[in-house]
């Protein structure tokens, strides 16, 4: 996977352990390596997202959730 950039910054990758996970610095987006459900929260929502394998999506997360998530390889993109 190549890295670009966001919003001039250097982006960070971090894998979230397919469970709970608060990422540490501004979460911009992730990536799904095998597809399925991604939980997660955002703007005080919990969203339950169907991701096909390879996606990358962009979305402000302040929490990945453990239940409901049936996807594998979820990598965070951090600014």
């Amino acid at each position: 996977m190549q890295a670009t950039k966001v919003s001039g910054l250097s982006p960070k990758w971090r894998a979230t352990g397919d469970g709970d996970y608060v990422p540490e610095d501004v979460c911009v987006g992730f990536f799904v390596n095998v597809g399925g459900v991604v939980s997660f929260d955002s703007a005080g929502e919990t969203i339950e997202a169907e991701v096909g394998s390879g996606t990358l999506i962009t979305a402000n997360v302040s929490r990945f959730n453990a239940a409901n998530t049936s996807a594998v390889g979820i990598f965070a993109l951090l600014t």
